[in-house]
């Protein structure tokens, strides 16, 4: 069918042959399959199933229309073929039965008009004289609906229908697929087939998964690919789930009336519900009056001179990028450093925003900012709850049982605070004048009386998160197709075109018209990957439209969208449709920009002449939307345009990209498409055009403090006075960063590791039973990195402390140590039970999923050299290098598991503390064991005490040896009683350091470790309830009293979370302050 108010020509009349209606008899049940107006002759078996009720239905509905028919014909027109025929204003729908079976009777049967003729004829109840049918019943129901304020119950009601198998074509004509269905069965299945206790323990995933809108582990695939596969590459298509249901949009025709139509009528629905809690009012979510009003105050920041101006800062931002990963290079043995550049694009992109938009230096080039993992985590989320049938996020409470809404909650708060701040240094810094104004400052300067500063944020929150995370996407799947062996031809056109037009000067705004190749680049990566690959919008009031040539299941000409339904508009299927594109629409091809393509239908096709800045929805009649398209495109397009050019100019003339080898890219959502595990390449130095050899790098130093990653002095060297130190939290913090961006891999053979783990489980709980009830306030993956952590320790002591500590020689540490290294280089991608120990698997594991640095493992063999040939301690500068070995470094191994907040730990400086807090926990509970086995290491001729802090106290080492062996001698003196206080205090106040640390923490990791700290310190006084007795005496804490200081750490942490929220609301959290060691 056609549009009703669409005219359609009929072709001229002619004298009727009576024996054409008998003709439509043969055609009758192929136009309309179960019968029609001209019923076919039925055999009398047919007759007999049917019975004569059916027979009698037939019977009429011929004579009727038939009669109606025979009218048409007897009072038509007779002429020539040459006479112009005439035409129903209200189209093929307006037609009456009986004139459709006439029309039909006079149209050839190839032709388009006599199809659609036979597709609105199929849809009637075949009553004469009007043409009635489910689809205009329900749409006059609608309408009456829509008068009374009841649209969403309707709709809803029409869902539940379409669930349980309505026809899309009864009601609005889009067909529906339910497949949803088939999966759901296939996993009901699988569950079957599996043990009742695993299929038990798999059920509650499977339920949450379903709620929460985690539609990509129930699917196994991203929701753009899951959508173009689930919809056969259908123009339009309903899912209906229930009373929701969504219609899926893959034609250009129809996203082209959607985008382009009024705001008023197409808002941006569900998108707006879900975003509103993180982007307020901002420019993505708001609605059309304000988005109107937000729009003309931001779009003239981004006018040409401040692009020309803000390219420099791109410049010197991508700069930092590319001395990174030269530093890299020079480290590296082999002259190629592998690096996951997805993670290197993220953090430049949030570096370039900080400066153009913020005037802030985030530094994420040289470290991670928590930024850009709370911008991912919150649009994920945002993602899911648009995919979830039921708003479980609006549950009271849910954030309490519910652990990615407490992350949600915490990741918006590290946000706001972040916005909070910038905004607050821009309203009160003053801009230099004639000087660069940033995005930011200038919307502060022509801020008008009105606009509030929750409004001011909201704009704000929007650049942050939109600004960074689409730009990073797009660099990301560029140079991810340029890698590929056969784009090698296209990324050879690139590297010359930037040597020809930039050469070795700085890129300038000016060049972004000159690069056509690598501006088809980009456009074609946006093609293939588009940011993002969904678009959402929610009819109001109901609308007819005309389908496009991608609509190849629709029954008519056009399709009804009901009031309030959702509509995602798949850009992914419509860039990658082999209708719109040809036969090579999924293969990387930049030069199909360079020729046109011819329209068809309703489609004008791609037009390259129409191009502005770059090609986009115009000249390709909507088929490409690569910032989106009407009144609510993107209005930042030509400064990401340009950013990406900048940044792929700066990288591909100093560096070569190589895919690694054996490498398989998998592909996640959160509202943007990236990678499953980085974008992992090996880079090499370029070799330019002409140059015989490439450049040869030095490592350039960054500024500040400097340790190796791996160190290379022998262990026995390691007791040398120049190797006696404790690192610097600082030099650590470099540590922790460098290994942080080394690519992971998830290992195949997840079944060994898991019983690697279950064995270090087993011996945690044996041989640690304070540790191990520490663990357990810990999540499942940081449980299982502690109790590997706490095995690889405890086989270290056993070395210089166990049953064979007597044989043990300083060429078995060197062994040791060997064996720690190929622990740290094995692959993850498999970890093999026959040739690896099952503790050496799980450390493995550990190491890639949390990141861990090898430095402080082998601090810990050091501290065992000490052990092996130390039994005396001149000062405690050498007590506190071997402290922090064999204890200090524990804290400094579990804090990446422990993990560090994101909010607390928001500057490098703040991050330090941190670091220092955990050694300082270290320290301290390697002191207290000191303290408290005074008298058995005596008994083993050890004493750890400070000769110096002896001498001091006028207790001499005989003494100290003779009052071991025998009970009541000295730790009733004065003496002994100030020494140990002495020691107490000194003890003591690393621990207070500790705790003052333990706020950045993550906050499900603070309670155990406070915890902890209250037990072991504990032990202090009960030596002080011992009468100082540690010679003869064990000082310990009882089950039931840890149990007491469990529930004070609890109350602790509640104070350090209110702790937490007053440094994001002071400002603290933004500090730059250096700390000392």
């Amino acid at each position: 069918s056609v549009a009703p108010n669409k005219q359609v020509a009929v072709r001229p009349r002619h004298t009727v042959d009576a024996a054409r209606i008998g003709e439509l008899v043969a055609q009758d049940e192929e136009l309309s399959p179960g019968g029609g107006a001209f019923a076919q002759q039925q055999s009398h078996e047919e007759l007999h199933e049917k019975g004569m009720f059916g027979a009698v239905q037939d019977l009429l509905r011929f004579i009727f229309v038939g009669v109606e028919a025979f009218l048409q014909a007897a009072l038509s027109t007779t002429g020539t073929a040459n006479e112009q025929g005439w035409t129903y204003s209200k189209g093929i729908e307006g037609m009456s039965m009986g004139s459709m079976a006439y029309e039909m009777m006079n149209t050839p049967e190839n032709s388009e008009t006599y199809e659609r003729l036979g597709k609105e004829y199929a849809r009637g109840w075949n009553i004469p004289f009007v043409n009635l049918s489910f689809r205009k019943v329900s749409a006059n129901i609608w309408k009456a609906t829509k008068a009374l304020h009841l649209q969403g119950a309707f709709l809803a009601f029409v869902s539940t229908l379409q669930t349980f198998g309505l026809s899309g074509d009864l009601v609005d004509g889009i067909p529906v697929k339910n497949k949803w269905m088939t999966f759901i069965q296939q996993s009901r299945d699988y569950l079957n087939q599996q043990d009742k206790g695993r299929s038990r323990d798999q059920i509650p995933s499977l339920v949450k998964s379903i709620v929460t809108g985690q539609m990509e582990q129930l699917t196994g695939a991203p929701m753009p690919i899951f959508l173009e596969d689930y919809g056969e590459c259908s123009g339009v298509y309903k899912i209906a789930i229930g009373p929701r249901s969504a219609v899926v949009v893959a034609d250009p025709v129809l996203a082209k009336h959607i985008l382009m139509n009024s705001q008023e009528r197409y808002t941006k629905g569900i998108l707006s519900e879900v975003l509103a809690p993180i982007m307020g009012n901002g420019l993505i979510p708001a609605e059309p009056e304000t988005w109107r009003e937000r729009r003309r105050a931001i779009v003239p920041g981004f006018h040409k001179k401040w692009l020309a101006d803000t390219t420099q800062q791109v410049n010197g931002c991508a700069n930092r990028l590319c001395d990174e990963i030269e530093r890299a290079i020079a480290s590296s043995r082999s002259g190629t450093a592998s690096l996951n550049m997805e993670e290197r694009f993220t953090s430049v992109s949030l570096d370039i925003i900080g400066k153009a938009v913020f005037d802030y230096d985030f530094g994420s080039v040289e470290h991670e900012s928590p930024i850009v993992r709370a911008v991912f985590s919150v649009l994920r989320e945002a993602e899911r709850r648009a995919q979830s049938v039921l708003p479980y996020w609006n549950v009271p409470g849910v954030a309490n049982f519910l652990k990615d809404q407490r992350a949600h909650e915490e990741n918006l708060i590290l946000l706001n605070a972040v916005l909070d701040e910038l905004t607050r240094k821009a309203l009160n810094g003053p801009v230099a004048e004639g000087g660069r104004v940033s995005l930011l400052q200038y919307l502060v300067m022509n801020q008008k009386e009105d606009v509030t500063p929750q409004q001011l944020r909201d704009d704000l929150m929007t650049l942050l998160i939109a600004g960074h995370e689409t730009t990073a996407a797009l660099l990301t799947w560029t140079l991810h197709e340029l890698m590929k062996p056969q784009n090698r031809g296209f990324l050879d056109q690139v590297f010359a075109e930037i040597d020809g037009v930039v050469g070795g000067r700085e890129y300038e705004f000016a060049d972004f018209h000159k690069m056509p190749i690598l501006k088809n680049t980009l456009l074609e990566t946006l093609r293939l990957y588009p940011q993002p690959p969904l678009l959402i919008r929610r009819c109001v009031d109901g609308d007819q439209i005309p389908i496009g040539p991608m609509c190849k299941d629709t029954t008519g000409d056009s399709i009804r969208i009901l009031p309030g339904q959702d509509i995602f508009i798949s850009t992914w299927s419509m860039h990658r449709s082999k209708l719109l594109w040809g036969e090579d629409a999924n293969e990387f091809n930049p030069l199909r920009w360079e020729r046109p393509i011819a329209p068809r239908g309703r489609w004008s096709g791609f037009n390259p002449a129409k191009a502005g800045s770059y090609v986009n929805e115009v000249a390709t009649d909507f088929a490409f939307l690569p910032f989106g398209g009407g009144p609510r495109k993107c209005v930042g397009d030509l400064f990401a345009f340009m950013e990406a050019e900048a940044v792929l100019v700066n990288l591909l003339r100093r560096f070569s990209f190589k895919a690694e080898e054996g490498s398989q890219m998998g592909m996640t959502t959160g509202a943007t498409i990236h990678t499953k595990g980085g974008l992992v390449a090996d880079v090499t130095v370029r070799q330019r055009s002409g140059e015989s050899a490439p450049k040869i790098l030095t490592l350039v130093p960054r500024p500040g403090p400097r340790m190796e990653r791996n160190s290379s002095t022998k262990v026995a060297d390691r007791l040398t006075p120049k190797e006696m130190i404790v690192p610097t939290p600082k030099e650590l913090r470099v540590l922790f960063t460098e290994q942080g961006q080394k690519p992971r891999r998830e290992p195949s053979n997840r079944e060994d590791i898991e019983r690697a783990y279950a064995r270090c489980r087993a011996v945690t709980a044996e041989y640690s039973k304070t540790f191990f009830m520490g663990s357990q306030m810990l999540d499942e993956p940081a449980k299982r990195a502690v109790w590997a952590i706490y095995n690889w320790c405890r086989s270290t002591d056993e070395l210089v402390d166990g049953p064979r500590a007597a044989t043990t020689t300083m060429d078995d540490l060197e062994a040791w140590e060997l064996s720690l290294q190929r622990v740290f280089e094995a692959s993850t991608e498999k970890l093999d039970p026959a040739i690896m120990h099952w503790e050496d698997m799980a450390l493995a594991d550990s190491i890639h999923r949390f990141s861990l640095i090898q430095r402080p493992f082998q601090d810990m063999i050091g501290g065992m050299a000490m052990d092996l040939v130390k039994t005396r301690y001149e000062t405690f500068a050498e007590l506190e290098v071997y402290c922090y070995r064999v204890a200090g470094t524990v804290g400094v191994m579990t804090l990446p598991i422990l993990g560090f907040d994101g909010i607390q730990n928001f500057t490098q400086e703040l991050q330090e503390q941190t670091i220092k807090a955990a050694m300082s926990l270290g320290l301290a509970f390697q002191l207290t064991n000191i303290l408290r086995d005074v008298g058995e290491d005596a008994k083993r001729d050890r004493i750890y005490l400070p000769q110096e802090d002896l001498r001091r106290f006028n207790i001499s080492e005989e003494e100290l040896m003779e009052a071991a062996k025998t009970p009541g001698l000295l730790h009733q003196e004065q003496r002994w009683r100030d020494f140990m206080e002495f020691q107490f205090e000194r003890c003591l106040k690393y621990y207070k350091d500790a705790e003052s640390g333990v706020v950045g923490l993550k906050e499900v990791s603070r309670l155990g470790v406070m915890a902890a700290l209250y037990i072991y310190g504990e032990i202090i006084e009960r030596v002080r309830k011992n009468n100082y007795d540690n010679l003869h005496r064990r000082a310990y804490v009882d089950q039931h009293e840890k149990l007491v200081y469990l529930a004070k750490a609890w109350w602790r942490c509640q104070q350090l979370g209110r702790e937490a929220q007053e440094n994001v609301r002071s400002g603290r959290i933004f500090a730059r302050e250096s700390i000392a060691r």
